[in-house]
C-alpha cells in the first residue's frame, strides 16, 4: 500500500523552530527535459542575506498530479507547479545575465508554498504565514507563473508589449502641444480599436478572434488575478516577473501598458469616435483590467509609505471583489503580510470564529481611529455590504461578512443620498458569542409582500401585468409624495432615486417594443415621438433593470411606503436605520433580538434631520441586537 500524504510528509518534514525564522528552500537538481523532476530542501534561516527567489502561482486542480522526487521520497504534486519547475531556473538565469554576465547558476534557489511549507501540519502553516511578509519582501524577486500554457498568455504579452513599446517610442518624441495626450490615446486606440472592430461594427457583435482587446480580456481575465495569496506576493516584493514557459515581462510593463489601455478605454467617446453603448462596452472591457490595477495601485502605495496602511486601505484589500482562496481561513491570513492586521494565524480555528475576530479588530480600530469620516464610512459599508444575511453561510451571525463573490447578497443599489458615519459615537459592540449591539432608529414595517420582480423573464413576460395589476392592489392612484403611483412604481424599479419623477410614457415605449402588450393598446404616436437614439436608450435603461431586479422582491410598507429588496422579505419583517450605516436596512425579529435581511430601499422616505437621529436624549432610538 503507497503511503498517504500525512505519511509522507512526516518522513519528508522535519519541524521548525515555530519560535525561529527557519524555512525551506528548494534546490533543483541537474535534469534531463521530461525527466521526473529532482529537487531537494534546505533548512534556512531567513536574514537580510538569504538568496532565493519566490514563486506566485495558482495551485492548479489537486486531482491532476504529477510525480517529482523531494530529497529522496516521491511526492506529487499539481502539474502546473511541477511545468513551472521545468522553466523557472531559465527565466532566473536570463534575468540576472542582464546584470551579471557571469551569474553562478549554483546559487539559485527557490522557496514555493507547497513545498517548503507541511501543508499537513496547520501549526507550521499558521507559523509560516506569519513570516509571509518577510518571505516575500526579502526574495531577490518573485516570478509569477501565469499559465503553463502558453497559449494562455502569448497573445496577451504580445499586446501588452506593443502598447508599451508605443509609450515607449511617444515619451521619446519632443512635444510640448497641449494636444498631444489627445494623439497619444488616438495612437494607441486605433490599434486597439481598428474599423473593423467588433465594437466598431455592430453593438452586440463579439471580438474578433485577432483583436488585441479580445487577448488582452483573456490576459485580464486568467485566473491567476483573482488568487488571495497573490495579492501578497506581487505587492511586497523588490522585482517581479510575469512568466509562462516561452514568455516573461516586468511588473512594471505590464502596469504601464494596463494603466494606458484603461485610460485610453475610458476616455471621452466623442474622442474614441463611439457610440454611447459602444463607449459603455469599452469601459467594461477597460474593467476586466481591475485586478491587475489595484494590484499595482497596492504595490505603489506600499511603496511611498513608511507607515502602517490606513484603516481604509486595509479593509478596501480583504473585500476585494473576484479574489479566490482554497481554504476560506485565507480571505482574512492570506492578506495579513499587507495589511498588518494583528491577527495570528491559525488554521484550527472555524470561518466563525476567524470572521468575527477579523470584525472585532475593524470595530476596535474605527473607534479610535483618526482617518477622515470618509474613511470611516467606507469601512462600515463594506461591512454591511458583505453582511450574509439571513442564509447564514458557514455558521455565521446574519450580520458577519463573507468574502467570496458568490457568496454575496443580492443588493439593490444603496441610497445615494450620504448620510454621515459619525452621528453615533458609541460603536456597535460585538460579543465573543456573535451577537452585534448597536443602536437603530425603526422606519416601518413590512406589511405586503409580492414576489414580483424576481423572475428572470419579468420584464418581457411579468411587468405589464403587474404595472396593471398594483394599482388596484396599492389602493391609491396616488404615491405619499404626492406624485401617481404608476411614475413612482416606475422610479422604484429603475432606481431612480435620483430623480424627481419619471416621463411613464417611456415605460409605455418599451412595453410596446418588447412584444409585452398590444400595441393597439396605446396611442400610435407614442413611437414617432422618439427617435432611434432615444428609443435604444428607452430600451438600454429598462434592460439594466431586468438584470439588477432579478432575485428582487417588492414590497409595501404600513404607511404605504414602495420598498424594493435583493433577498426573501416577510410580513412583519421591520425596516431600520442603523446606526454607521446610510442604507435602509431590513432586521426580522426573533425571540428578543434581530436577524439580518438585507438592505433595501423605500421610494422617497427619508428621516427629517436623520444626522440628529442618534443624539443623546431621543427617545425613539433603540439599542438592538442582532445575531
Amino acid at each position: 500500500m503507497p503511503p498517504t500524504t500525512r505519511q509522507t510528509s512526516r518522513r519528508l518534514y522535519q519541524p521548525l523552530d515555530r519560535n525561529g525564522r527557519g524555512i525551506r528552500l528548494i534546490e533543483l537538481l541537474p535534469n534531463y527535459p521530461h525527466q521526473t523532476i529532482q529537487c531537494k530542501l534546505h533548512t534556512v534561516t531567513l536574514t537580510s542575506d538569504t538568496y532565493y527567489v519566490c514563486i506566485s502561482y495558482v495551485w492548479g486542480d489537486p486531482y491532476i498530479t504529477e510525480e517529482i522526487i523531494v530529497n529522496g521520497i516521491s511526492r506529487q504534486v499539481t502539474v502546473n507547479l511541477v511545468t513551472a519547475l521545468r522553466h523557472l531556473k531559465k527565466h532566473w538565469f536570463e534575468i540576472e545575465r542582464e546584470s551579471d554576465p557571469d551569474v553562478d547558476t549554483s546559487k539559485f534557489r527557490l522557496w514555493a508554498d507547497a513545498l517548503s511549507i507541511n501543508q499537513d501540519d496547520p501549526l507550521e502553516r499558521g507559523h509560516q504565514v506569519s513570516l509571509m511578509a518577510d518571505i516575500y519582501s526579502s526574495a531577490e524577486m518573485v516570478l509569477a507563473w501565469l499559465s503553463s500554457d502558453d497559449r494562455d498568455v502569448a497573445l496577451g504579452f504580445s499586446a501588452l508589449n506593443h502598447v508599451y513599446l508605443d509609450r515607449v517610442h511617444l515619451n521619446e518624441l519632443p512635444h510640448t502641444d497641449w494636444w498631444w495626450r489627445n494623439y497619444e490615446i488616438w495612437y494607441t486606440t486605433s490599434w486597439l480599436l481598428p474599423d473593423n472592430s467588433g465594437i466598431r461594427e455592430n453593438n452586440e457583435a463579439p471580438l474578433r478572434p485577432d483583436e488585441p482587446l479580445l487577448h488582452l480580456r483573456q490576459f485580464w481575465k486568467l485566473n491567476f488575478w483573482s488568487r488571495v495569496w497573490i495579492q501578497q506576493e506581487i505587492v511586497l516584493p523588490r522585482r517581479v516577473y510575469y512568466v509562462s514557459p516561452s514568455h516573461r515581462m516586468s511588473h512594471e510593463q505590464c502596469y504601464e501598458a494596463s494603466r494606458w489601455v484603461n485610460v485610453c478605454l475610458r476616455s471621452d467617446r466623442r474622442e474614441l469616435l463611439l457610440t454611447q453603448q459602444q463607449h459603455e462596452r469599452t469601459k467594461k472591457l477597460a474593467y476586466e483590467s481591475r485586478a491587475v490595477m489595484k494590484l499595482s495601485g497596492a504595490r505603489y502605495s506600499l511603496a511611498k509609505s513608511s507607515k502602517e496602511w490606513v484603516i481604509s486601505a486595509c479593509v478596501a484589500l480583504h473585500f476585494s471583489p473576484g479574489l479566490q482562496a482554497t481554504d476560506a481561513l485565507d480571505y482574512v491570513y492570506g492578506l495579513l503580510a499587507i495589511t498588518k492586521v494583528p491577527i495570528e494565524p491559525d488554521y484550527t480555528k472555524s470561518i466563525r470564529e476567524v470572521y468575527i475576530e477579523f470584525v472585532q479588530w475593524l470595530i476596535s480600530v474605527l473607534s479610535t481611529d483618526t482617518e477622515s469620516e470618509g474613511s470611516v464610512y467606507r469601512c462600515y459599508r463594506w461591512l454591511n455590504r458583505h453582511a450574509v444575511g439571513i442564509r447564514q453561510l458557514y455558521g455565521l451571525p446574519t450580520w458577519a461578512p463573507v468574502f467570496p463573490a458568490g457568496d454575496l447578497r443580492h443588493d439593490v443599489n444603496p441610497s445615494k443620498v450620504y448620510w454621515p458615519p459619525l452621528y453615533e459615537p458609541l460603536p456597535p459592540v460585538v460579543t465573543s458569542v456573535g451577537s452585534l449591539w448597536t443602536k437603530a432608529v425603526k422606519a416601518q414595517t413590512v406589511d405586503t409582500v409580492y414576489h414580483e420582480p424576481g423572475s428572470p423573464d419579468f420584464l418581457f413576460k411579468g411587468l405589464s401585468s403587474f404595472i396593471h395589476d398594483f394599482p388596484q392592489m396599492y389602493g391609491k392612484a396616488t404615491y405619499i409624495n404626492g406624485r401617481p403611483i404608476l411614475e413612482e412604481l416606475c422610479r422604484t424599479l429603475l432606481l431612480k432615486d435620483d430623480i424627481h419623477w419619471y416621463n411613464v410614457k417611456r415605460l409605455f415605449i418599451a412595453l410596446m417594443e418588447s412584444g409585452q402588450c398590444r400595441r393597439e393598446d396605446f396611442d400610435p404616436d407614442l413611437l414617432t415621438s422618439v427617435d432611434s437614439s432615444e428609443l435604444e436608450e428607452i430600451l438600454q435603461e429598462w434592460k439594466l433593470a431586468a438584470e439588477h431586479l432579478l432575485g428582487c422582491t417588492f414590497f409595501t410598507t404600513e404607511d404605504g411606503y414602495i420598498g424594493l429588496i435583493g433577498e426573501e422579505v416577510l410580513p412583519g419583517d421591520v425596516v431600520y436605520y442603523v446606526a454607521h450605516n446610510n442604507s435602509l436596512q431590513v432586521l426580522r425579529p426573533e425571540d428578543g433580538h434581530y436577524l439580518f435581511v438585507s438592505n433595501c430601499v423605500l421610494t422617497d422616505f427619508d428621516f427629517p434631520n436623520v444626522s440628529d437621529c442618534f443624539t443623546p436624549g431621543q427617545s425613539n432610538v433603540e439599542k438592538i441586537e442582532i445575531r
